[in-house]
C-alpha cells in the first residue's frame, strides 16, 4: 500500500468513526438537556408548588428516567450532578410567577 492510500484509508476511517459516533454525542446531549429540563421544573415544583401531587410524582419519575437515559448514553455521573446543580440555582433564582415557570 502506497503512502498516499494509507493516508486515504486513514482518512477515511477518521469520517466513518466520526460519523458514527456523532449520533451518540448528540444522543448524550439531548439526554442531559431533558435531565436539566426535568429536574429544573421538579425544583422549580418544590419551591413554588406549580403542580398538583400526582404531576409532581411523574415529574420525579420523568426526571429519574433522563438521568438513566444520559448515564446509559455516555454522560458521567459527575457532569450530571454539574447539571442538577445548574438546574437547581436556575430554578432558585427564577420566581414562581415567571413566565418561564408557568
Amino acid at each position: 500500500m502506497t503512502r498516499a492510500n494509507r493516508a486515504k484509508t486513514r482518512i477515511g476511517t477518521a469520517i466513518a468513526l466520526a460519523a458514527a459516533l456523532a449520533p451518540l454525542a448528540a444522543q448524550a446531549l439531548g439526554s442531559a438537556d431533558l435531565f436539566y429540563e426535568r429536574t429544573l421544573m421538579r425544583a422549580a415544583d418544590d419551591r413554588c408548588g406549580l403542580f398538583a401531587p400526582q404531576i409532581s410524582t411523574a415529574l420525579d419519575a420523568a426526571a429519574s428516567q433522563a438521568r438513566g437515559a444520559a448515564l446509559r448514553s455516555g454522560t458521567t455521573a459527575a457532569a450530571l450532578s454539574s447539571v442538577e446543580s445548574r438546574a437547581k440555582a436556575k430554578a432558585a433564582a427564577t420566581p414562581c410567577a415567571s413566565p418561564d415557570l408557568t
